[in-house]
């Protein structure tokens, strides 16, 4: 039985070791200093188009899968098939 703890502590101290050197090796790391001037031109450049419609599906688009179609489309059958079940049981 002391055979195996003795097992499972040398694991133990074989991943703290591990996981030290790992940790040295982060605080060794470099930090990344980015320009802080903000250039007005470059911002310029980027001007956001303004479309004031919502559109469901975008074929121009190469992300949409037209989700958003299908699921308005299938709330729209299913008031059109709750108005029609409803007519049909108040007449039948």
């Amino acid at each position: 039985m002391s055979l195996k703890i003795n097992k499972h502590l040398e694991k133990i101290n074989k991943h703290l070791e591990i996981d030290f050197e790992k940790n040295q090796n982060l605080f060794k790391a470099d930090v990344i200093d980015f320009p802080k001037e903000n250039n007005a031109s470059q911002n310029k450049k980027f001007t956001k188009k303004l479309d004031n419609n919502w559109k469901l599906y975008d074929e121009l688009n190469f992300n949409d899968d037209d989700d958003q179609l299908k699921a308005v489309t299938g709330i729209c059958f299913m008031f059109a098939v709750l108005i029609i079940m409803g007519l049909y049981s108040t007449f039948v």
